[in-house]
């Protein structure tokens, strides 16, 4: 599978979990200490901040959670 294709998950501040991002935006904010790498097989960061999430992230992360359950 191509890199561009795959998703890496990350995790709040307080560890719950947000969409996934790209391996190049994981990247970016693992280097400006922003995130650090969790687990490393699979993939997954965790941002050392709480990020707030708006009413229409909140909708985005419960329509994809619905997703996976139906998947």
């Amino acid at each position: 599978m191509p890199n561009f294709l795959k998703k890496i998950p990350v995790y709040n501040g307080d560890m719950t979990e947000l969409n996934n991002t790209s391996p190049a935006k994981a990247r970016i904010l693992i280097r400006e200490r922003k995130a650090k790498i969790i687990c490393t097989h699979p993939f997954v960061i965790r941002l050392n901040y709480v990020k707030k999430l708006s009413d229409n992230d909140k909708k985005l992360m419960q329509v994809s959670k619905e997703k996976k359950e139906i998947n």
